[in-house]
């Protein structure tokens, strides 16, 4: 089989899964930048919309915000999401008894954590502090439902 004819299966298969996700009412978003690499080949990914009768949208950035409305949309099985933020961190709590994760408001360096990002998204090792690494990333809502569970931030693999 040729790489096209293979190639062409693949997206007509990704097509029939968005399409199916759209009509089961979970939204789909597909990240082109993060699947083609660069800018110039974006046309595909609309493609892949198209055909699956999705109308293309911008995504703007994500917030801490879009993070808490999305767990208690997704993760609220036992209480709602709350956030406080401080300086550098925003705490993401659930219910109000426990610490549920840590969000990166500024670019930042400290000697627990290393070279931090704005946007990643921390499990919480206590009340007060993060554990050391990033398990997801604001920018990047597929990561979300692996990384972010209904009983906690998932542990590193």
């Amino acid at each position: 089989m040729s790489s096209e004819k293979r190639a062409l299966e693949i997206v007509k298969a990704l097509a029939e899964n968005i399409q199916a996700a759209n009509e089961a009412g979970i939204q789909a978003v597909i990240h082109a930048d993060a699947l083609f690499g660069d800018d110039d080949e974006t046309t595909l990914g609309d493609a892949i919309l198209a055909c699956a009768g999705v109308e293309a949208k911008e995504e703007k950035g994500k917030t801490v915000d879009d993070l808490v409305a999305w767990l208690n949309d997704w993760r609220s099985a036992s209480g709602p999401f709350e956030y406080s933020t401080g300086q550098k961190m925003a705490k993401i709590t659930h219910n109000g008894g426990w610490a549920y994760a840590f969000v990166a408001l500024t670019n930042f360096s400290n000697k627990t954590l290393g070279n931090v990002t704005k946007g990643q998204i921390f499990k919480a090792a206590s009340w007060k502090a993060p554990a050391r690494h990033a398990r997801a990333d604001l920018a990047r809502p597929d990561q979300w439902f692996k990384a972010l569970g209904t009983f906690g931030v998932a542990y590193l693999r």
